[in-house]
């Protein structure tokens, strides 16, 4: 999400098109992918060895 002060200005122009939602920079429990992402983590890649990201692909 970008927070900066262009794109703050920016979607002020745009009233009710989007409702943003500020989580915490450090509150990945709070999104709901970062959840996702460490279930799957957990139960795909739990065990396996890798010796680089290419064989990951």
């Amino acid at each position: 999400m970008h927070t900066s002060k262009e794109t703050q200005k920016h979607l002020e122009t745009v009233p009710q098109r989007f409702e943003f939602v500020f989580t915490p920079k450090h509150a990945s429990w709070l999104n709901i992918i970062e959840s996702l992402f460490s279930k799957m983590t957990r139960s795909m890649l739990r065990g396996i060895r890798v010796s680089g990201k290419n064989e990951l692909i």
